[in-house]
């Protein structure tokens, strides 16, 4: 017996000692530490955002502009502005291994903007817009006298808004300025003009040191980061780690990288005027990383994506076909026999090779009901891609007719959280399917379900206190609810949906969503409507999954989907919550302006720079070329589906094509476009080969591979020679970007990375244009390829290339 408990307490000692261990081993964080963004005097930072174990900090040390007060339990620190914050400062956290990790602050410049407007009986008023989200409780309005008054803070930029009285939706009559459809006023804040502004490239590189080239004007900040530690602060000196001169900037690369495979250097600066881009540097063994060959798919930079519908995509195993025999279902709404054998067939077969994909992102493939419902398919707003949630939940709710009896062929109704649907397949295959990825080094993200389940589910009937209440206003059927800026009641009656804000079902739902990353190995997750789900819930999953990361060493990648503005979309992305989210705002200025003759290629430089405004010039956002809740863009692009028109009526009355063979050049030019802008393309299956389609569920068409017409063989060839460029091209990963001329039929970028430049030029047009536009010296004695076809000519500061109707080029060095 005293054998026994010697044992028994050896054993207990033996494990403590290992807890203990493995506690000290775990790093203080996980992955880049992304910028805090400062719009007030007192900034509350939740610091299990960027820490594992806050506790271990033991003080913050930051510049004279500001104050910090760490909280007790060391769960959040307050910044506190005492004095006119510079445009760039720097926090330093000190913890007890003797570690020290910085993170970059980002004060806006902002400015006081009055909003007025007069009373006419009102009993409540609020200003909405892109300044809050559009959420009428972050814009209420005071009566003073006989006018409605707010007053708010507002960085440059322009502003769409509305006031909303009463439920109504009204312009402001006094500010003439007003959004492209006319329904909206517009409140414009000068940017500062891009002359003004420092903007940085790569310039040169050597083995231990990196030279940064300065254009414009000469940056009063400079802030480099190696990692997560501040190598590099203009304001100050350190040694003979740096030098200065009046266009360039050299530093030191610390001999601590050299013990690491991958590290990044970051650099960022500003003047009185603004902030400059960014930079961002690869490193292997502390070297400059100078081939895509020495990237990988867990360089997340480097992905390039394709997401398929599992059901739709390629049908492996005939005996788990069994569609439902409901004649209320149309055939395209039905089970229609893609399985996960299917895609693995293709990932044998080389197909994501020969369109160098090295992400594949498949859509949930939980088990759904056997049986149909009748589904609210939500009006296609294609023809106002402006317009707010509040507006499209108006008229969304006005277009209840939409409606039409469906399966879950589509896997978004859970019914069982942690099975697979054996219409996709069994657990075998999902996880030879994932082997046979990564022996092609693809990773593997899943789209999962994390808000609402079926009302099926089990859970609804033994813990029905896990969800949310519906509120009297959405007694109606199929009606959501705008609760602030965020879609949180149901979309269907028959999704109730989870009440993350209970702490019992946040652990249930993210632990279930690690039972799918763990088990089945998975590379990431892919999250739909991230708009629904508060942002507690992403904490949580968030930290289990950099635990995970800290124990294995395997990285996962995180991206949403939320629709509203970039503001809101800005809101979930931190190191304590999403890595990325699709860039829905640019993807809908893009479409526009390729697909429509008289839209101005000039908004898609505007949603550009507003873009990188947001989210950096050096984002891991998904740049899509369309997705399985939008109109196919091929359709609208050759006017077979007019812009006007409700597009999911349009695919259950008529059969909906491409139209005029020009659209397939406009969806050639749309996937050009995502491979030359910084981020991870994101190709939509069967756009490489040009399959059209109205709304939902007519843009999710089962693919096919045999008998392509000739135009289809000819927009494949084009997909997979810019995705061929998008990997060999490391100016086209991590590359600065310039925007060199954009009008009303042309744009032209270009991308450097240290001494490789690529230039891409469009020309949206139906004639052929001679595209004229000045270059940087540095561009000037090179000599460029044209993998196009492309004339072009280089004179002094002036670059011309004369491209074909309705085309592009790209010009390597």
């Amino acid at each position: 017996m005293q054998h026994l408990k010697l044992t028994l307490w050896l054993f207990i000692f033996i494990l403590c000692n290992k807890n203990i261990q493995a506690q000290q081993n775990m790093p203080d964080v996980v992955g880049l530490l992304s910028p805090i963004v400062i719009q007030d005097t007192i900034t509350e930072i939740n610091l299990s955002d960027y820490f594992l174990n806050p506790e271990n900090i033991l003080r913050i040390t930051t510049d004279n502009a500001f104050q910090t007060s760490l909280s007790l339990d060391k769960k959040t620190v307050i910044l506190h502005q005492i004095t006119n914050a510079p445009i760039l400062s720097n926090l330093d956290f000190y913890t007890k291994k003797g570690d020290i990790y910085s993170i970059l602050i980002k004060s806006k410049k902002m400015n006081v903007v009055n909003f007025s407007i007069k009373d006419e009986g009102y009993n409540n008023v609020s200003v909405i817009g892109d300044m809050n989200a559009w959420s009428g409780s972050l814009g209420e309005m005071k009566k003073d006298s006989d006018v409605w008054k707010t007053t708010m803070r507002l960085s440059s930029g322009d502003y769409e808004y509305q006031f909303v009285a009463d439920g109504i939706n009204k312009k402001d009559v006094n500010n003439p300025l007003s959004s492209s459809n006319g329904k909206k006023s517009v409140i414009h804040i000068q940017t500062p003009d891009f002359k003004d502004l420092p903007q940085l490239y790569t310039s040169k590189y050597t083995t231990d040191s990196i030279t940064i080239g300065i254009q414009n004007v000469k940056p009063e900040q400079i802030f480099v980061y190696v990692e997560n530690k501040l190598i590099l602060h203009s304001a100050h000196r350190f040694g003979g780690n740096y030098s200065f001169n009046k266009n360039t900037f050299k530093f030191k690369i610390p001999n601590s990288t050299q013990f690491k495979k991958r590290t990044h250097i970051r650099v960022f600066s500003a003047n009185s005027s603004g902030e400059s881009n960014d930079i961002l540097i690869p490193l292997e063994n502390g070297k400059v990383v100078d081939s895509s060959g020495k990237l990988d798919r867990t360089d997340t930079q480097y992905q390039i994506a394709y997401l398929t519908l599992v059901d739709r995509f390629n049908d492996g195993n005939k005996r788990n076909n069994k569609p439902l025999r409901d004649k209320r279902v149309n055939p395209m709404a039905n089970w229609q026999g893609g399985d996960l054998v299917g895609i693995h067939s293709k990932i044998d077969e080389g197909y994501f090779d020969s369109l160098n994909i090295n992400s594949l992102w498949i859509s949930p493939i939980t088990r759904n009901p056997d049986s149909a419902f009748l589904s609210f398919e939500p009006f296609d707003l294609s023809s106002e891609p402006s317009l707010n949630p509040q507006e499209k939940l108006m008229a969304q709710s006005s277009l209840l007719k939409t409606q039409h009896w469906s399966t879950g062929y589509h896997g978004l109704w859970p019914i069982i959280n942690n099975q697979i649907d054996p219409h996709f397949g069994t657990e075998f295959e999902l996880k030879n399917m994932v082997n046979a990825a990564h022996k092609k080094n693809l990773n593997v993200l899943i789209d999962y379900v994390a808000h609402p389940v079926q009302i099926e589910n089990a859970i609804t009937l033994t813990h029905p206190q896990y969800f949310i209440q519906p509120e009297s206003s959405s007694s109606k059927k199929n009606i959501p609810i705008l609760k602030e800026e965020r879609l949180t009641t149901l979309i269907d009656e028959f999704l109730p949906a989870f009440d993350l804000l209970n702490p019992e079902v946040n652990t249930l739902d993210s632990d279930t969503t690690m039972f799918w990353l763990k088990k089945y190995d998975l590379d990431g997750f892919q999250y739909t409507s991230t708009e629904q789900i508060p942002l507690p819930f992403w904490r949580e999953l968030t930290r289990k999954i950099k635990l995970e990361e800290a124990v294995t060493g395997k990285k996962v990648f995180q991206i949403g989907e939320s629709n509203g503005s970039r503001l809101l979309v800005q809101s979930y992305l931190n190191s304590g919550m999403q890595d990325a989210q699709f860039d829905l705002g640019f993807y809908s200025d893009a479409r526009e302006a390729l697909a429509k003759d008289s839209t101005s290629m000039t908004l898609i430089s505007k949603a550009l720079t507003e873009s990188f405004n947001y989210f950096g010039y050096h984002s891991t956002m998904g740049y899509i070329t369309g997705n399985h809740n939008q109109p196919r863009l091929i359709s609208y692009a050759g006017s077979a589906l007019s812009w006007s028109e409700d597009a999911t009526e349009a695919g259950y009355t008529r059969k909906v094509g491409v139209g005029n063979p020009i659209g397939y050049k406009r969806l050639q030019m749309t996937t050009a476009l995502m491979c030359a802008i910084p981020g991870v393309p994101v190709i939509y299956y069967g756009d490489e080969i040009g399959i059209p389609g109205a709304g939902e569920p007519d843009n999710r068409r089962m693919m096919y591979f045999k008998k392509l017409t000739p135009y289809e063989l000819e927009t494949k060839r084009i997909t997979e020679k810019v995705t061929l460029l998008r990997r060999q091209r490391l100016s086209l990963t991590y590359g600065d970007t310039e925007i060199l001329l954009n009008d009303k039929n042309t744009l032209v970028l270009a991308r450097t990375y240290f001494n490789e430049i690529t230039i891409i030029a469009f020309n949206k047009s139906k004639k052929v244009q001679n595209v004229q536009f000045n270059i940087p010296w540095r561009f000037r004695n090179e000599l460029y390829k044209s993998h196009f076809k492309n004339s072009y000519d280089v004179s002094r500061n002036e670059m011309t290339v004369q491209l074909k109707p309705i085309s592009f080029d790209f010009l390597t060095n």
